[in-house]
């Protein structure tokens, strides 16, 4: 299975990979910091820790502490999922005749779909950190040895939350995010473009998901 832009043509929707390097010149604003409501705490090297997260009474007193750059995974996502959904409708066009409906444009760069790459790449990045901090946090270095193999939503349901829509939506963003990173090239015919993902749908879907996951923990703290 692979991934296709919403808007290519057939015949050319087999992206390349693509590596990224992120680099950062400092730490970023204290707005960037506080826009995250889960409570966990975000320190980048070099910087201060800026609030202390609120512990439940299951919490080990000595946990009160972690290294996480979960909030701007987060961030990446979201900007992410936000250019992608700016590039996609930069390519719609009213019909010349008025009637509804709009005419769209092929972007040879396709930016809107790389940019869905990165949101569905990092929502999982941001679940899988969010998961460890308040895994860590409730279990102590028995999270890491227990858990840290197992799939998403068996990590969800040992945290408490067993909603079935989010262990689906769970589910889906491992398979899918799965499919991103471990690619494997399919024939171009008609079974591969059936099985494929709508990159842009899906991008929108990671997103959705791991915010309510993290309003989830927000709302238990």
């Amino acid at each position: 299975m692979t991934f296709r832009s919403a808007r290519s043509p057939r015949g050319t929707w087999l992206g390349r990979k693509c590596g990224l390097t992120l680099r950062s010149s400092g730490p970023p604003p204290a707005s960037r910091l506080a826009r995250e409501p889960a409570s966990v705490i975000i320190r980048l090297a070099g910087q201060a820790p800026s609030r202390r997260c609120p512990l439940s009474s299951n919490v080990r007193p000595h946990m009160t502490a972690l290294l996480t750059n979960a909030n701007v995974f987060r961030a990446i996502a979201e900007e992410a999922l936000a250019d992608a959904s700016r590039l996609d409708a930069a390519t719609r066009d009213p019909k010349p005749d008025g009637s509804p409906g709009f005419v769209i444009r092929w972007d040879p760069e396709r930016k809107s779909f790389k940019q869905s790459l990165v949101a569905i790449t990092f929502s999982g990045i941001y679940l899988e950190s969010l998961l460890f901090v308040h895994g860590t946090f409730q279990m102590g270095a028995e999270w890491e040895k227990k858990y840290d193999r197992k799939s998403y939503e068996e990590k969800l349901v040992a945290l408490g939350i067993c909603d079935e829509e989010l262990l689906e939506s769970a589910k889906r963003l491992r398979k899918v995010r799965k499919e991103l990173v471990h690619e494997k090239a399919r024939p171009m015919d008609s079974a591969a473009l059936s099985s494929s993902y709508w990159a842009q749908s899906e991008a929108v879907a990671c997103v959705a998901f791991i915010q309510a996951v993290a309003a989830k923990f927000a709302s238990a703290a």
